[in-house]
């Protein structure tokens, strides 16, 4: 074990993820046609032309958004998603099978 901090150990550490203004984009295969968001948490849900949900956190840290779920469960394009006013679920609907509760919310993001 050495006393001395070379310069290989300095450049093996990894740096401190960057503060951003804002979070990093989040890509879809297909366009999005809706989006909602957490009445209280940094989370979205998005619902695509090809029928996908998707919910995401994000953060203004870089690499810090993450998708925390999805489904395919529309056949044709998912037209709305949103969340219930305290955030414990969330709903979409398509037009292939009306409207349809999908899950409980993630865990809160700390």
């Amino acid at each position: 074990m050495s006393l001395y901090t070379t310069k290989a150990d300095l450049e093996q550490e990894e740096p401190e993820p960057r503060l951003r203004d804002t979070p990093e984009d989040i890509s879809f295969e297909a366009a999005a046609n809706t989006i909602a968001f957490h009445p209280s948490q940094d989370i979205l849900a998005a619902g695509d032309v090809d029928g996908d949900v998707y919910v995401y956190s994000y953060s203004c840290l870089e690499g810090g958004n993450r998708e925390l779920w999805s489904s395919g469960h529309h056949l044709k394009s998912c037209r709305e998603v949103s969340f219930s006013h305290d955030g414990h679920s969330d709903r979409a609907a398509g037009t292939s099978s009306g409207a349809v509760a999908l899950s409980a919310t993630p865990p809160p993001i700390h």
